[in-house]
């Protein structure tokens, strides 16, 4: 009974007759964030990750209408696929992660079905960072981090029914240095996926 709770909802929006403004809606998206290796800070070992993909699931709520478009509150939580560490010497680890994000999305109507959106916020998370351990036989191992995040991008929304749209975004979390697989700051993730608008 439970499992077929989603379906029931999504059948009863599909339903309901149509009202002059929708003003919420929830997406998921995925993507491959492609992480390559790099040099760990102040050592001569090369490591990293190679994430297959990653996701990302939101809610947004429209705060007021402004020029040229409407504003919404983003609340989104991200998540890095669980990956093996991968370095020059012998180690063990993961380099997942996942964050929390609030931010302001500023929608902009193009053309009758498709929307471009920029959108900026803050939030924070738990990130893997890389150890590197000395003596006549180094090796590598990754520590859980909670590090904050500064996050900003845009996309397009492409309604294909009143209440479902499909979306493309990048999105860039900013946070520590050389955290879960990447060599700086920046967690570039371009995303696809689907969005219900009620």
């Amino acid at each position: 009974m439970r499992k077929s709770i989603p379906v029931l909802l999504l059948a009863a929006l599909s339903l309901m007759p149509a009202r002059a403004q929708q003003n919420a809606d929830m997406y998921t998206m995925f993507g491959n964030p492609g992480r390559g290796a790099y040099e760990v800070s102040g050592t001569e070992v090369t490591a990293g990750g190679s994430q297959e993909f990653s996701s990302v699931l939101g809610f947004g709520y429209q705060l007021a209408r402004v020029s040229p478009g409407t504003l919404w509150l983003d609340l989104s939580q991200w998540f890095g696929a669980p990956d093996d560490l991968q370095a020059s010497l012998p180690g063990t680890g993961r380099t997942t992660w996942q964050a929390y994000t609030a931010s302001g999305r500023l929608m902009v109507p193009l053309y009758r079905r498709l929307s471009g959106y920029a959108v900026t916020g803050v939030g924070g998370g738990l990130f893997h960072g890389i150890a590197v351990h000395g003596g006549s036989s180094p090796t590598v191992s990754t520590y859980r981090t909670y590090h904050g995040v500064f996050d900003f991008g845009g996309g397009l929304d492409f309604r294909l029914l009143r209440w479902f749209s499909v979306r493309a975004e990048v999105r860039d979390l900013v946070t520590g240095e050389q955290l879960s697989g990447v060599a700086g700051r920046q967690h570039v993730l371009p995303m696809f996926g689907m969005g219900f608008h009620f």
